[in-house]
């Protein structure tokens, strides 16, 4: 199997360049006021922050239309 090097990629990267890319990476803390966080709260803290994201970005239309 022939794995392909780092000029490969670079060359495949630099033909097909994604125009104004965003990343982002989102951390949690594992505990809180000595509590663990589990799935649940962490999918209810997502769900609350996502909300308050897209309400901030798109204003009435978030709620209005849904758009996101």
């Amino acid at each position: 199997m022939i794995t392909p090097s780092f000029s490969d990629f670079k060359s495949y990267y630099l033909q097909h360049r994604v125009p104004n890319p965003v990343n982002f990476t989102l951390t949690q803390k594992q505990v809180a006021e000595g509590k663990w966080i589990t799935d649940t709260i962490s999918e209810q803290n997502f769900r609350h922050f996502s909300n308050k994201l897209n309400a901030s970005v798109y204003g009435s239309r978030f709620t209005r239309y849904g758009k996101k």
